[in-house]
């Protein structure tokens, strides 16, 4: 998914990329105040808050961020709903001519 992508039924969440772990991401409100965000750790990636979890967020720096757990939970950002799947029947109908059927679909 790409940076920002829509991950959730919200649309005001995005998709963050996780630092140190490729091609994985949390969903999370996009737009928290870049001021209230601090830099990770750049030794190993961590955050001195129990409740934050680095992240890519380009828009408000180029090196990684601690984003805070709370905007990253189901209730800001609920899943999105999974597709919904259409069918479609196929009926067949039967008509007779000069004693013998033809089908038509």
């Amino acid at each position: 998914m790409p940076q920002y992508g829509r991950c959730s039924s919200n649309t005001a969440c995005g998709c963050f990329h996780m630092e140190g772990a490729p091609n994985i991401g949390v969903c999370g409100f996009k737009w928290v105040d870049c001021l209230d965000l601090n830099p990770c750790d750049l030794n190993d990636d961590s955050c001195p808050e129990a409740d934050q979890i680095c992240v890519k967020h380009p828009r408000c720096s180029t090196a990684p961020v601690c984003y805070p757990a709370s905007m990253i939970q189901s209730t800001v950002c609920p899943s999105t709903k999974p597709a919904s799947t259409t069918s479609t029947a196929t009926t067949a109908t039967t008509t007779e001519k000069s004693g013998k059927y033809l089908q038509h679909k």
